[in-house]
């Protein structure tokens, strides 16, 4: 399945950055682990169903900010030390 939430999306097709980043680790390996849920559904973000973020008693549970981010764990998936560090790289990345 492809993580289409960690791919680049074009939202300003007329600017292009300087700036690019080169991996060396396969995609699949470097985000192994990331592509099931929790971690690959948006809507899994928050420790309310996605339909509850805006409603008004979530702003008066939570204050304006909403609800509280969904603590995600750790994943299971065990690599070497250069494959760890180019996913933190990736992630960021996007």
């Amino acid at each position: 399945m492809p993580l289409e939430s960690l791919r680049p999306r074009d939202i300003a097709p007329e600017y292009r950055s300087p700036y690019g980043v080169r991996l060396q680790t396969p995609e699949a390996q470097r985000l192994a682990g990331l592509d099931a849920f929790p971690w690959n559904d948006a809507s899994a973000q928050a420790v309310l169903a996605a339909s509850d973020w805006y409603s008004p008693e979530t702003e008066q549970r939570y204050g304006s900010w909403g609800p509280r981010a969904r603590r995600y764990p750790a994943p299971t998936v065990t690599m070497d030390a250069a494959t760890a560090r180019e996913r933190v790289v990736a992630v960021a990345a996007r």
